[in-house]
């Protein structure tokens, strides 16, 4: 096999689940007869397509739809198949409906909003979906980022109080050779 037919292979481990699924747990399948499967699903797949094309093309469409799929099915004699396609399709259909139901809830829910509400909302949801990750909050950063302002504050103070250490020690060792040129 040349590496273009590899490039459209069905890949191994949907077509080792599949076989999983089907048989009883106590059989096993070899690595050729999943090799085999997987050459014959594919070559399925394939052959499935290409007529689809050929319907969607002669029906002057431009967009292979699930009706193509379906009268190819038909004409290459998988009649038995059928029923087990059309009750995928209603499924597909269903959620479909349901996802653009979902979407356009979401739209008029949204409908009147500034951009700047939205951006709190998204910001809100960002916040929420860090705190179920990693139990992060903003309540959190905030606490943190005053401890290390805190700490920050600190530091600056002890580096402040040293400097002003050294000054005094400077000042008074100033003080004491002042006090030793007067002696002198």
């Amino acid at each position: 096999m040349n590496d273009e037919d590899d490039e459209y292979k069905l890949p191994r481990s949907t077509v080792s689940k599949i076989i999983r699924d089907y048989l009883p747990k106590q059989i096993r399948c070899s690595s050729q007869v999943k090799d085999i499967l997987t050459e014959c699903s594919t070559s399925f797949v394939k052959i499935v397509t290409s007529m689809a094309l050929e319907i969607c093309s002669d029906s002057n469409k431009k967009i292979l739809q699930a009706e193509h799929i379906i009268q190819s099915i038909k004409s290459l004699g998988f009649e038995s198949y059928l029923v087990e396609l059309e009750k995928e399709k209603k499924e597909m259909e269903e959620k479909s409906k349901i996802k653009q139901v979902k979407k356009r809830a979401n739209l008029k829910k949204n409908e009147g909003k500034s951009s700047k509400q939205l951006e709190e909302e998204q910001e809100k949801l960002f916040a929420q979906a860090m705190y179920l990750a990693y139990g992060i909050s903003e309540d959190n950063e905030n606490d943190n980022e005053n401890e290390n302002d805190n700490e920050n504050d600190n530091d600056n103070d002890n580096e402040n109080d040293n400097e002003n250490e050294n000054d005094n020690d400077n000042d008074n060792e100033n003080d004491n050779e002042n006090d030793n040129e007067n002696l002198n």
